[in-house]
């Protein structure tokens, strides 16, 4: 096993476990760093034991959170960083009066209530589009939801102190996106998926522009090793990941995150445990709230009053994001009745009475620490406990 490379992810562990409990942002090696490894091509060839990958490890939400919200919206990023996801992957298009957008697909036929390919379209347009009228989302607490610019989700980074994986489409202006993110401060953060040409244009222009290798399957370990040096990152399928692969990867200072969701998501967990087994260093997933737990991450949660609603909202203590679809227990002391309720799209529930005395809890999971509240419901005193 490459010492050196253990040292490498014992630092970036350090880092990531830092990152993990607080706003810190991740930074991501540059296309041309001096790498501290000592490249082992016969590991490439027969790895022995694998690599160890980053500790916590590394996770991308797949167009958000796609399990929790309809995909590429601004709310299914934002569940994704409520979970703390290290990134999130948005899909970007530029609409025909060039503005970049959140849109996978060339048309927004399949997801929205409108017809037409992004690059025809004005954002005068598009911006009037619901991008939840798909199923399983058409009629949901999420219809209707607009088509997010950019702009919107960079801001969401911004303010978390998380990164994005940038999966570049068809856009006519790829300078005008480089400096876009780079006017939030996040090129060190975030990574960009361009073709082998554009990579070595994109780093002329900008060398803090980071991308990701998207594998085909087919290519030797030495070209992959040779490609860590414009590349901070790796994905592609679980299964084309082998030790080998990943051990080539790692000599080139690179991290290796691949699909996790490939099989379905209900083995994503599954892939995700295998990948890491063959050394990678985490994974894209689709699943943030069910991958956070699988990661071993521990979100710390917080309870707030909402009085002039009478809501109560469970949120992630570090970004104050909702926590959505998580089982709360509203307990009616005079009645000795306990209440049982899932939290909104917003992380809320409502108080079962307008008035009277309650201990709102949520009990401490895989995923989400546990909080409680004791609060009297259109009353201005709220005492809580955590």
């Amino acid at each position: 096993m490459n010492e050196k490379w253990l040292s490498a992810v014992r630092a970036v562990s350090l880092l990531l476990l830092t990152a993990s409990c607080s706003t810190q942002t991740i930074e991501l090696p540059r296309a041309g760093d001096a790498c501290n490894q000592i490249p082992e091509p016969d590991r490439w060839m027969n790895a022995g034991v694998p690599d160890v990958g980053a500790r916590p490890p590394l996770l991308s939400a797949h167009r958000g959170g796609v399990t929790l919200a309809p995909e590429n919206t601004l709310a299914a990023y934002r569940h994704a960083f409520a979970y703390e996801m290290d990134f999130v992957e948005v899909d970007v298009r530029e609409t025909a009066d060039g503005v970049f957008v959140s849109m996978h697909d060339d048309s927004v036929d399949r997801t929205t209530n409108g017809t037409g390919a992004v690059s025809s379209l004005s954002w005068s347009y598009i911006q009037s589009l619901n991008a939840a009228d798909f199923e399983p989302w058409k009629g949901s607490q999420y219809d209707p939801s607009p088509v997010p610019r950019v702009e919107q989700i960079l801001e969401l980074a911004q303010a978390t102190g998380r990164g994005i994986e940038f999966d570049v489409k068809t856009i006519r202006n790829p300078t005008a996106l480089f400096d876009l993110v780079a006017s939030y401060g996040l090129l060190s953060h975030s990574f960009f998926s361009l073709d082998e040409q554009t990579v070595g244009i994109a780093q002329v222009y900008n060398p803090e522009i980071r991308a990701i290798f998207n594998m085909d399957g087919d290519e030797p370990p030495a070209a992959l090793f040779a490609a860590s040096k414009n590349s901070a990152i790796f994905g592609s399928r679980r299964e084309k990941f082998t030790p080998e692969i990943i051990a080539a990867i790692h000599d080139g200072c690179s991290f290796v995150l691949p699909h996790s969701y490939d099989l379905t998501e209900i083995l994503e967990v599954e892939e995700f445990r295998r990948g890491l087994a063959d050394g990678a260093d985490g994974a894209q997933v689709n699943q943030p709230d069910i991958m956070a737990a699988a990661a071993q991450r521990r979100i710390p949660a917080a309870l707030v009053h909402l009085s002039q609603e009478n809501k109560v909202c469970l949120r992630n203590a570090n970004n104050s994001l909702g926590l959505p679809r998580r089982l709360l227990t509203a307990r009616i002391p005079r009645l000795n009745l306990n209440l049982f309720d899932l939290t909104d799209r917003d992380g809320c529930i409502d108080l079962p009475l307008p008035f009277g005395e309650f201990v709102i809890r949520h009990d401490d999971s895989a995923a989400v620490r546990g909080a409680k509240i004791r609060v009297r419901a259109n009353a201005r005193r709220v005492d809580s406990q955590k």
